[in-house]
C-alpha cells in the first residue's frame, strides 16, 4: 500500500517527533529561502529581466477578517514547491524507509530502557554544577589578576 508505513505500530513517538521537528525546520528553511532570493533589496526597475519576472505579482488577494495581504509570485511558488518536496522526502524517510524506520524504532525502544532522573535529582545536580562554575570563575579571576600584577611587576 502506498500510504501505509513500515511497522506502523512501532516507534510512533520517535517517528512523529522526528517528522514534526523536521517539518518545523523545513518551514524555517522555506522562510529563509523566500527572504534570501537574489536582488530582493534592489529597486525593482534595476533588477535583471529574469529577476523582475521572479518578483512579479501573478495574483494578489487579502484574507478577510485579518487583513493579511498575500501576493502570489514565482518566488512564492518555487519556495512552496521546494518545501513540499522536502516535506514529502522527510515523511518518506520517517515512515516508509526501512533503514530509517528501524533506526527510529530501535531508538524509541532504547529510550524506554533509560533510567531517567527525578526532578529533585536534576535540580540538585544542576545546583552543584552552577556552584562549581561560579567558584571556578572566581578562582580563575583572582589567579589571572595575580599573574597579571606579577608579570607587570616583573617586566615593568
Amino acid at each position: 500500500m502506498f500510504l501505509s508505513s513500515y511497522k506502523t505500530k512501532q516507534g510512533k513517538i520517535v517517528r512523529w517527533g522526528t517528522f514534526i521537528l523536521s517539518a518545523l525546520l523545513t518551514i524555517f528553511a522555506m522562510y529563509r529561502v523566500f527572504y534570501s532570493f537574489p536582488y530582493i533589496n534592489v529597486i525593482p526597475d534595476e533588477r535583471p529581466d529574469f529577476w523582475k519576472w521572479v518578483y512579479q505579482s501573478l495574483l494578489s488577494f487579502t484574507i478577510p477578517g485579518v487583513d493579511i495581504s498575500i501576493t502570489v509570485s514565482p518566488r512564492l511558488i518555487f519556495t512552496l514547491a521546494l518545501g513540499t518536496v522536502l516535506l514529502l522526502v522527510i515523511a518518506y524517510a520517517c515512515f516508509r524507509n526501512i533503514r530509517v524506520s528501524e533506526f527510529l524504532i530501535d531508538t524509541e525502544s532504547e529510550m524506554r530502557k533509560v533510567s531517567w532522573p527525578t526532578l529533585r535529582e536534576v535540580v540538585d545536580s544542576s545546583l552543584v554544577v552552577i556552584i562549581v562554575i561560579i567558584a571556578l570563575g572566581i578562582y580563575l579571576f583572582f589567579v589571572d589578576m595575580g599573574l597579571s600584577k606579577f608579570f607587570n611587576w616583573l617586566f615593568f
